[in-house]
């Protein structure tokens, strides 16, 4: 795992029971969304983006189809 990649795993380990994925009909990849504090996590790097979501798809962080209640 990269030093980047490493600096975001919170989202698939500590943090987990706060961080999803919401689909949106105008992005590619889902968004990195935060139910706690109910803010959007923006990566700027679109190659080290697409990793986060990858690697957090396979740790079974819950994907939705709009915001979670």
């Amino acid at each position: 795992m990269s030093a980047d990649m490493k600096s975001y795993d919170y989202l698939w380990t500590t943090e987990r029971a706060d961080w999803v994925l919401v689909k949106t009909p105008r992005a590619i990849a889902p968004v990195i969304y935060n139910r706690s504090s109910r803010r959007v996590l923006l990566i700027e790097d679109n190659d080290l983006y697409a990793a986060v979501v990858t690697e957090m798809k396979n740790a079974g962080i819950e994907v939705f189809d709009s915001i979670p209640q």
